[in-house]
């Protein structure tokens, strides 16, 4: 790997672009444009379809010239939709494309609270339960749920649980719209949740796992890991546990996907889908729904942010204690206002 490759792979960018091709201008002020290596040598594949870029010229003279999203990756170029026509500038300008993880979280907070605004089924079921504080309703039966031919697995799964974890567990299988987890640290939340999505899996039941943090992600993947229960997890390779790369998103679009058929069925293929809730802009999630999204740590993650991931699912769970640390919130009036 070339020292540039190097440092395009620690710090998630790609540099030494030039433009090729024709501009394509689409309606709402959105321009199409299609990015190759300057020397003709093959772009790093760092980024994600989905992506939100940050476009700068290569000596970082003119910085965040313009901002859109990655719409295709081949191993020569890399196509972007922006907000400005780059057209305009000198056509021998060279462009490094970086990824914008504070822009991309603003938009994210506003985008989150604009879908739960929407005239939709979706978004007005979402209102009653988080703004209307409409009570969950549960079902009255297991045997409803549970298919008889998952009973002695699910057995197996309870064993060696307390009694909160293993009523907590039930709640969940029993939810029609959602459920809420508290416990202190220490108390078995993480062991909840993995006892739980094996649960759900054994149901058959398709699920979303996320929280805020990667690493919080992974932890509950590696206990799935020991499991044998297979997952798809979403994100940057270099953001995810060693362990888990041979789960990942990119590392299995390497293993001969030539078709969107064959990309297709990588999304659909596993039951569990695991990222961040950031991650949720990926465009799996505008083709596929879950019937149960759960949320780690969902007392340390910010209401706009935590809302992204509850649009794609029947039911979710918040797992949390908000006891522990709350969201960071840098802004003083923001922070009072929430207290």
């Amino acid at each position: 790997m070339s020292l540039l490759s190097l440092r395009e792979k620690n710090v998630g960018c790609v540099g030494n672009m030039v433009l090729a091709g024709r501009m394509t201008a689409l309606s709402g002020g959105v321009y199409v444009h299609h990015f190759k290596r300057r020397q003709g040598e093959h772009v790093l594949i760092i980024l994600l379809v989905g992506d939100r870029e940050v476009i700068s010229d290569q000596d970082s003279r003119f910085i965040g010239i313009a901002a859109g999203y990655v719409t295709e990756i081949t191993n020569t170029g890399v196509t972007c939709s922006l907000d400005k026509n780059l057209s305009k500038n000198s056509s021998d300008m060279v462009f490094r494309l970086g990824q914008d993880e504070g822009t991309g979280g603003l938009s994210t907070h506003l985008g989150n609270l604009s879908m739960l605004m929407e005239n939709s089924p979706n978004s007005e079921r979402l209102r009653q339960l988080i703004v209307e504080f409409k009570p969950p309703q549960f079902i009255d039966s297991l045997s409803s749920v549970l298919p008889r031919e998952a009973k002695d697995t699910v057995a197996n799964i309870l064993k060696g649980r307390n009694k909160p974890q293993k009523q907590a567990m039930k709640k969940v299988l029993l939810s029609r719209d959602y459920t809420l987890i508290v416990g202190m640290a220490g108390t078995g939340k993480t062991t909840t949740i993995c006892s739980s999505e094996r649960i759900l899996h054994a149901c058959g039941f398709s699920v979303l796992l996320t929280s805020y943090t990667h690493s919080a992600v992974d932890n509950i993947l590696l206990k799935l890991k020991k499991f044998k229960v297979g997952f798809l997890r979403l994100g940057r390779a270099q953001k995810v546990h060693c362990d888990i790369l041979p789960f990942t998103e990119e590392q299995n679009r390497t293993k001969g996907i030539n078709t969107l058929e064959q990309l297709e069925d990588l999304y659909n293929q596993e039951l569990v889908v695991a990222t961040t809730c950031m991650g949720v802009k990926h465009p799996i999630f505008s083709r596929r729904r879950f019937d149960f999204c759960i949320v780690d740590e969902a007392s340390q993650i910010s209401q706009p942010v935590c809302l992204g991931p509850l649009f794609y699912a029947q039911r979710f769970v918040l797992v949390g204690d908000h006891q522990q640390l709350p969201p960071i919130v840098q802004n003083a009036e923001a922070s009072w206002e929430s207290c």
